[in-house]
């Protein structure tokens, strides 16, 4: 199979993806695949330099990709809300609040992770910021479980509509 094909075939499922709009179920996925991530990450990260910078650069496309698609997916939900259609002002104000969120949680990190690591030394010092970390992706995932409920409904009344539209 030539390379050309593969990022051929590869393309074509990632604008089948993107045609769904489910990104709650993509947000789900790497959310649930980041949890073991992470406890891969600090059992094994130590080993050498490149498994440190091979595990953290698939745990920065689990983690961080989620990250991107709910901060875009959502400004983009509100650009065709009926609260916010017509007002640039409103728009603006709601994606600055949802980016500003991230920017909490950015402040919040290192004062919990100094919390959590101030009184504790050797191998384990770290543990309790790993399991954190691992709590967070998880409650992540569980946050958009309605969102995703939607989406597969949806999905399922686009499935039956095709599939009656095909056999009549």
């Amino acid at each position: 199979v030539s390379t050309q094909s593969t990022g051929k075939q590869w393309y074509q499922r990632r604008v089948r993806a993107d045609n769904t709009g489910c990104n709650a179920i993509v947000c789900i996925v790497f959310q649930i695949l980041s949890v073991p991530l992470l406890y891969v990450y600090y059992q094994f990260g130590t080993i050498s330099m490149s498994a440190q910078l091979g595990i953290m650069f698939v745990l920065g496309f689990f983690s961080n990709g989620p990250y991107a698609l709910i901060t875009t997916a959502v400004s983009a939900d509100l650009g065709t809300s009926e609260a916010v259609r017509g007002s640039a002002q409103a728009l603006a104000t709601v994606s600055a609040i949802i980016d500003g969120s991230g920017s909490i949680g950015a402040t919040l990190g290192p004062y919990i992770t100094s919390v959590l690591t101030n009184k504790k030394t050797g191998p384990d010092k770290y543990k309790n910021v790993f399991f954190v970390l691992e709590a967070s992706a998880f409650v992540a995932a569980l946050c958009l479980i309605r969102v995703m409920i939607k989406e597969i409904s949806r999905l399922r009344v686009r499935r039956v509509r095709r599939l009656t539209s095909h056999s009549s």
